[in-house]
C-alpha cells in the first residue's frame, strides 16, 4: 500500500479527521447507528434515571412560569433516547405536585436527514401537537441560537435555567492532546498518514479512516497564547508525568450555554472517559477507536475543573469501569434534591452498573425464568432485552407456574409501548405476539401481529399466525389471512396453508 502524509504538525482539533467524521454522519443519517454503538445510552433504564435527575433539579430551581423549561438533547441521532426519556418524564409529571411544570424537550442534531426522520415518527406526533416536544438544528462544534421547527420560534437568551443532555457526543467531536514531562507542558501535534486508496487528492477528502496512522510531535505550550490557559496550567502544576486530552468542542459548548442560559445550566452526560486525575496519569492509547465513526475517551475531569473555575459545580460518578454519568452545573445555588437523586440514581446503581449487569445477563446459560423476569423489570421494560431471549423464553414458558407465566404476560403492553422504530430494527411486535401465541392467548396476540404487519408489511409468518389466531373466533378473517399467506409461503410451508384452507372449505 502507498501511504500519503495529508497533514503535518497540526493540533488534533484542527485535523481533517473531524470533517471526515461529520461527512460520515451526514451521509449515513440514522443508518449510522447500525455500526455506531448506542444501546448503552439509549435504553429505557438510563432514560428513566435521567428523568428522575431532571425532576429533582426542577424542584431545586427558581424559574419564570411564563416560559417553558427547556431540555436540549445534543446529537439526538435516531431519537430513541428522546422517546424513552419523554415517556418517563410524562409518567413523573402526572404527580399533581408537578402538574404546573411546563416542559419543552428539544431534540437536536447537525444532520438534516435526522430531523426529517423524527418528523415522520408517529410516536412523536402527540408530543409535537401539544408543544412538549420540538426539534432544531444544532452543531455542537459551532452552536447558535435554537430555531424550533414545530413551534416556529427562535430561542434567544433564556429566562429560565436550561437542562442539556449529551450522551455519546463529546467523545466524537474535537479534542486536543497535551502532555506533561518533567514539569513542562507540551502540545502534541500530529502528522496524519493514510493509504492512498483511501484519499481523494483532488478533493482533499478522506474516503475511509480504517487505514489511518499518526506521528506525534511535542511542542512547548506558551500558556498566554492558549484559550484554555487556566486549565492547562492546572494540569502542568498537578500532573508529574502523563498525557491528557482536552475536549475542545465540549468546553466551547459549555461556555456557549453559560451565556445562552444565564440563570444556570445543568448538563447531564454519559460517555466513556476519565473522571479523576489518577486515571489521567495512566498510559492511554492514542489510536482512534473505530465503530463506523471514531471516538476518543472524554476528559470529564477537565470539564469539571473548567466549570469549577467559573464558579459552577460538578457531580462526578464514583469509579466504575465503563461509561461515566456526570453532572455539570454553571453558577447555581444549592441543589439538595438533585444531589440526593444523583447519589441514588447514579452512584448507588446507575447506567454503568446496569450495563455491566445486562452484559452478564446476555451470556447466562441455562436461562432462568425468574432472572429473565427480573431483568425485564429492571430494563424498563426494554423491547431489545426481550428480543434477546424471546425465542428460548417462548420454549421454556410452558414449564413455568401459571403465576410466573402471568407475570410475563402482564409486562407485554409496557414492552410494546417502548418499541421505537428505527431502520432495519428487530420486529419486536411480532416477537410479543409470538410469545402470547405460544401460551395459546390467541386473542391477545392478534394486536401485536397486526402491529407487525403495519410496520413491516405482509410476511408469511405474520399472515399465517394471524390466520391461526383468528381461527378461534373469526373464521372469515382467518381464511383471508391464510389466503394472503399462500403466495408468500415456501414449498415446505404451502402444505400447512393448504391444509387450513381445506379445513375452512368444509365449514
Amino acid at each position: 500500500m502507498t501511504s500519503l502524509k495529508i497533514e503535518s504538525q497540526i493540533p488534533l482539533s484542527q485535523s481533517c479527521l473531524w470533517q471526515a467524521q461529520r461527512h460520515y454522519f451526514e451521509e449515513e443519517g440514522v443508518h449510522a447507528w447500525k455500526q455506531v454503538p448506542f444501546f448503552i445510552t439509549s435504553n429505557p433504564f438510563i432514560a428513566d434515571r435521567y428523568a428522575r435527575l431532571i425532576i429533582a433539579y426542577l424542584q431545586d430551581i427558581q424559574y419564570d412560569p411564563s416560559e417553558p423549561l427547556y431540555i436540549v438533547e445534543l446529537g439526538t441521532g435516531t431519537g430513541q433516547f428522546s422517546y424513552y426519556c419523554n415517556l418517563a418524564l410524562k409518567q413523573y409529571l402526572q404527580n399533581p405536585a408537578l402538574a404546573h411544570l411546563k416542559i419543552c424537550y428539544i431534540m437536536t442534531d447537525f444532520t438534516v436527514s435526522n430531523l426529517s426522520f423524527w418528523e415522520d415518527q408517529s410516536v412523536f406526533a402527540p408530543w409535537f401537537a401539544d408543544g412538549s416536544l420540538d426539534y432544531a438544528l444544532l452543531d455542537v462544534e459551532a452552536p447558535e441560537s435554537l430555531a424550533l421547527i414545530k413551534n416556529k420560534i427562535t430561542l434567544e437568551t433564556l429566562k429560565n435555567p436550561l437542562i442539556v443532555i449529551g450522551n455519546y457526543v463529546f467523545d466524537s467531536v474535537r479534542h486536543d492532546l497535551f502532555s506533561v514531562k518533567n514539569g513542562s507542558l507540551y502540545h502534541s501535534l500530529i502528522d496524519t498518514e493514510i493509504d492512498a486508496a483511501d484519499y481523494d487528492s483532488q478533493e482533499q477528502k478522506i474516503l475511509s479512516l480504517k487505514n489511518i496512522a499518526f506521528q506525534y510531535h511535542e511542542t512547548p505550550v506558551i500558556l498566554n497564547q492558549e484559550p484554555q490557559a487556566p486549565l492547562l496550567q492546572h494540569y502542568q502544576e498537578t500532573l508529574d508525568e502523563g498525557e491528557f486530552t482536552l475536549p475542545t468542542s465540549a468546553l466551547h459548548l459549555l461556555d456557549f450555554f453559560k451565556d445562552y442560559a444565564p440563570q444556570g445550566t445543568l448538563l447531564i452526560s454519559s460517555d466513556k472517559g476519565f473522571n479523576t486525575i489518577d486515571e489521567l496519569c495512566q498510559p492511554h492509547p492514542r489510536d482512534l477507536v473505530f465503530h463506523g465513526s471514531f471516538s476518543f475517551e472524554v476528559n470529564f475531569h477537565a470539564l469539571a475543573e473548567s466549570v469549577k473555575m467559573q464558579k459552577g459545580r460538578a457531580l462526578l460518578q464514583k469509579y466504575r469501569e465503563g461509561i461515566k454519568t456526570n453532572l455539570f452545573l454553571s453558577a447555581q445555588p444549592e441543589t439538595p434534591f438533585l444531589n440526593q437523586a444523583f447519589a441514588s440514581e447514579i452512584n448507588d446503581f446507575g447506567p454503568a452498573d446496569y450495563f455491566r449487569y445486562h452484559s452478564h445477563f446476555k451470556n447466562q446459560d441455562p436461562l432462568d425464568l425468574n432472572l429473565i423476569l427480573t431483568q425485564l423489570r429492571l430494563s424498563g421494560p426494554d423491547p431489545y432485552v426481550f428480543s434477546l431471549i424471546h425465542a428460548p423464553l417462548s420454549k421454556l414458558i410452558h414449564t413455568a407456574k401459571p403465576a410466573l407465566q402471568q407475570a410475563f404476560v402482564d409486562l407485554i403492553p409496557a414492552i410494546f409501548e417502548r418499541i421505537y422504530p428505527i431502520p432495519e430494527s428487530t420486529d419486536h411486535a411480532f416477537n410479543l405476539g409470538f410469545f402470547l401465541h405460544t401460551l395459546a392467548l390467541y386473542a391477545q396476540a392478534i394486536p401485536y401481529y397486526e402491529a407487525s404487519q403495519r410496520a413491516y408489511g405482509e410476511r408469511f409468518d405474520n399472515c399465517f399466525n394471524l390466520g391461526i389466531c383468528y381461527s378461534y373466533h373469526h373464521l372469515p378473517k382467518s381464511k383471508a389471512f391464510f389466503e394472503a399467506a399462500l403466495p408468500l409461503a415456501s414449498a415446505e410451508q404451502k402444505p400447512q396453508v393448504l391444509a387450513w384452507l381445506g379445513k375452512w372449505a368444509k365449514v
